[in-house]
Formats: structure tokens, sequence, C-alpha cells
């Protein structure tokens, strides 16, 4: 399964590490509702990386394809 995948997965395994940011907006419900515009603001302090503007871009294709209705 590729990383954009498993990324928009409902579920996620991974490790104990990565649960911190989970865990601060488990415990701080309005730092969960903050969480997308801080990511924004720190992308746009600290830049896109070349390979989070890729994976980004599979993202949208994987989800363009999603909603594409089938015949």
């Amino acid at each position: 399964m590729s990383l954009p995948e498993k990324l928009l997965k409902d579920e996620w395994d991974h490790g104990e590490g990565d649960h911190r940011i989970e865990h601060l907006c488990a415990m701080n419900p309005d730092m969960n509702d903050r969480l997308a515009k801080l990511a924004l603001r720190f992308i746009s302090e600290k830049g896109l990386s070349q390979e989070f503007a890729d994976l980004l871009d599979e993202i949208e294709v994987i989800v363009a394809d999603d909603d594409t209705p089938s015949p």
C-alpha cells in the first residue's frame, strides 16, 4: 500500500512516538480544531518540501478518482 493510501485510511498503524500528536489532540479538543490551520502556517513558514508536495499531488489524484462517479 502506498503512503498516500495509508494516510487516507480511517485507521492508521504507527509507532509509539507517532501517538504524540493524537494524544495532544485527544487531551485538548481546541488543539484538534486548530491543527489544520497550524499545519498550514507551519508549512508556509518552513516551506513545502518536494516530497510532501508530491505526496499531496498523489492524494489529490486518489481522492479525485474516488469522487468520480462510475458509469
